[in-house]
């Protein structure tokens, strides 16, 4: 029985492993863009993770998406709300605006690295990170930014 112990081990951990990626196969499947729903192991974690990238994604057909992770206790971020807005309603459908209160969802954080706030994220129409930036943020430099990718203000 003993000389036997190892394989059953073994065994064990092979068909447990397997479970696992057939887990994280169907989390994978169900978003399809999430690069970290390959990640095994997590997949309770990951759906969660894969629903927050997909609404990031399709709130509208933007070119950019600008992620505002921040708090709604923190000075600089609080300055950066007006920036914000100004900078929605300046670039119209080109740009989704979005605030994550990264005190209230500590999942967003984590997924996307985050150091200190506020953090301006921009992403591309396919999710890629185009730009980072730490602190506050002024607008001329966010114009700036924006401008350089091609966006146009509408107003």
């Amino acid at each position: 029985m003993l000389k036997r112990f190892p394989f059953i081990i073994t065994i064990i951990i092979m068909l447990t492993a397997l479970s696992c990626e057939k887990k994280t196969e169907a989390v994978a499947q169900d978003c399809g863009k999430c690069p970290s729903a390959s990640t095994c192991g997590k997949a309770e974690t990951e759906e969660e993770t894969c629903a927050t990238e997909r609404e990031i994604l399709n709130t509208k057909a933007s070119k950019i998406t600008f992620l505002e992770l921040g708090s709604s206790s923190c000075i600089p971020c609080k300055k950066m709300e007006p920036i914000l807005e100004s900078v929605e309603k300046r670039y119209g459908e080109q740009i989704d605006v979005i605030f994550h209160d990264v005190k209230k969802d500590r999942d967003i954080a984590k997924q996307y690295n985050i150091r200190l706030i506020p953090t301006q994220i921009f992403l591309d129409e396919n999710g890629n990170e185009l730009f980072r930036h730490e602190g506050f943020f002024p607008e001329s430099n966010i114009d700036e930014f924006l401008q350089s990718k091609d966006l146009k203000p509408v107003q």
